[in-house]
């Protein structure tokens, strides 16, 4: 089935993005795409998967400007966080109504994992849209929403519509593919073969999911955005309060490498305190390690990375930590992956005894990071793994990229 791409893209093409004023999928929706798409046809319902991140530039939410261009939102379906983004990563998201529209909101997160939808509501609907924020990272969970859907949509004949949205990482495209044996556990954070910090939109990746991991393509319209590049630097709403511990814009760039780390004994990351994902603290440090931490701000430094010395208390753990506060200003120029193995080979090597999570290797989507921290493969074996699996998708990927540039290689040095 041939999936399609909303006009105004082929129209910015041939324009700069410094020409054009930046606008969201949302707000690029034009009459002209709705007429043709026949979207507004009598008795059409449509299910919008969203949660607080669905607004436009102005703050007005998508579910609003939906309706008010025609279309009937029977459902709201809310990912991990919920529908308001306030629910503790990995709990329960339930059912509920949205107190402003009165629209039922049907939870697609539980137990841990996604969920899907009952074959009753899925007969209600003649599509879905799609429009939420995306970290950028492959293990946050909003990307494996949108493949879980999309392949609802495929395997039911529905249409999907992606209102598309910025990746707030960036351009860089980075880190270890989810391996056969990984995908093989069906792991939520671990949904698609793709790189862990991936560097693509929203839109790209459904356009990726539909024409390489679906076993059939769903009818997939793709409303990109206009005046974007990878580099754009991004309006700070787009990235405030995205889940409860992704709060601001240096969480955000933080979570780019600290989010793999927080599966890792002894390392605290800072959740619990004021400054999610930016911390590299360690409650009981040897004291020659941290006499040498001067040698890691520089390794990281080297990364991108800007870090201070610094001591806190977690008031969640009750414990105080000593290490590293961590601030990044040019995300683009960051190496998360490189900047994470920096961590954990400098701990290795001052003697601090690394513990992995049973979730590390989903989380970074691979076992080959673990064995080679514990001596059971080498550095040049890990760089190669990684680095030819990543330059295999790149090629591969190049087909659905939307915007210019294209995407970044940030390959293991």
């Amino acid at each position: 089935m041939i999936f399609f791409v909303y006009a105004s893209f082929f129209m910015f093409s041939f324009a700069s993005a410094q020409e054009v004023p930046f606008r969201l999928g949302i707000e690029n929706i034009s009459t002209d795409f709705q007429k043709r798409l026949n979207l507004n046809k009598p008795n059409l319902n449509y299910a919008l998967i969203t949660n607080h991140t669905g607004k436009n530039l102005k703050g007005q939410h998508t579910i609003d400007i939906l309706r008010s261009r025609g279309f009937t939102i029977a459902y709201l379906l809310a990912p991990e966080h919920g529908i308001c983004g306030t629910v503790a990563a990995e709990k329960d998201v339930f059912h509920s109504y949205d107190t402003a529209t009165k629209t039922p909101v049907i939870s697609l997160y539980g137990n841990g994992s996604g969920k899907g939808l009952t074959q009753e509501i899925i007969n209600q609907l003649d599509g879905f849209i799609f429009d939420i924020q995306d970290v950028g990272m492959r293990h946050y969970t909003y990307v494996s929403t949108l493949l879980r859907m999309l392949q609802t949509a495929s395997t039911n004949k529905k249409l999907f519509i992606v209102l598309d949205r910025p990746n707030i990482l960036g351009g860089r495209m980075e880190g270890p593919l989810v391996s056969d044996a990984i995908l093989e556990r069906k792991s939520f954070i671990a949904a698609a073969p793709i790189p862990l910090r991936h560097g693509m939109t929203v839109g790209e990746l459904a356009r990726y999911f539909n024409k390489y991991v679906l076993a059939a393509p769903a009818t997939l319209y793709v409303v990109p955005m206009t005046g974007y590049t990878r580099q754009n630097l991004l309006p700070d709403t787009l990235i405030y309060n995205l889940s409860p511990n992704i709060i601001n814009k240096q969480a955000c760039y933080g979570y780019s490498f600290l989010g793999l780390l927080g599966e890792v004994r002894p390392f605290d990351v800072g959740i619990g305190t004021q400054t999610p994902f930016a911390r590299i603290g360690i409650a009981n440090m040897h004291g020659t390690t941290q006499g040498k931490l001067g040698v890691l701000r520089m390794q990281l430094a080297r990364s991108g990375i800007a870090t201070q010395l610094c001591t806190y208390f977690n008031q969640r753990k009750k414990k105080h930590h000593h290490g590293l506060s961590v601030h990044i200003d040019n995300v683009h120029a960051v190496s998360s992956f490189n900047g994470f193995l920096c961590v954990l080979n400098f701990f290795k090597d001052s003697g601090v005894v690394l513990e992995f999570s049973p979730y590390f290797d989903h989380a970074v989507g691979t076992d080959v990071v673990r064995r080679y921290i514990q001596g059971q493969m080498s550095y040049a074996q890990l760089k190669k793994e990684i680095n030819e699996t990543l330059e295999q998708f790149f090629y591969k990927a190049r087909a659905i990229f939307i915007y210019n540039p294209w995407p970044t290689l940030a390959l293991i040095e």
